[in-house]
């Protein structure tokens, strides 16, 4: 049995809106998870200027977080970050997948197809060492920052 309403639904005052709109995207938020995910704009530069990790391509990196259980859709921390390259011309055979006009698909997209455990078997490699490995140098070129440096990352005690 299907019920029909024969009048329409009325209020008897308006619904009050704001003047201004509604922000999208809370700002504190966005800032916080900026440096919690990646530290500050100038590692994201540093991630970026590095080589490849796996296959050594220095036409530019992406800030690629190694995969972890910390929870479903969340980036890892800034600690957890690799330099790993997008998509390049390759030399034939060079990478595990390929787009099929001359390009690699790239490490950092091979990451995300394969996923953590088949990346790390088909590379021969320890991500999480890796990460440990990247932070280390990041620690380092940033001790050579002045104290001062607004972009020298979350670890600015020394």
């Amino acid at each position: 049995m299907t019920l029909i309403r024969k009048s329409r639904l009325t209020r008897s005052r308006p619904i009050p809106r704001s003047e201004t709109p509604i922000k999208k995207v809370n700002r504190k938020r966005r800032v916080s998870e900026f440096a919690r995910a990646y530290g500050s704009k100038e590692r994201v530069a540093w991630i970026q200027a590095q080589s490849c990790v796996i296959c050594g391509w220095d036409g530019g990196c992406e800030n690629a977080h190694v995969p972890s259980r910390s929870g479903a859709g969340r980036k890892g921390d800034c600690a957890k970050i690799i330099p790993l390259c997008g998509a390049h011309p390759g030399k034939p055979g060079q990478a595990i997948i390929t787009r099929g006009d001359g390009y690699d698909i790239g490490c950092h997209a091979s990451l995300h197809k394969l996923g953590k455990r088949l990346f790390e078997k088909a590379y021969y490699v320890n991500l999480g060492a890796l990460a440990a490995a990247t932070e280390e140098r990041w620690q380092d070129y940033a001790a050579t920052l002045p104290p001062s440096h607004p972009r020298r990352g979350p670890q600015q005690d020394t």
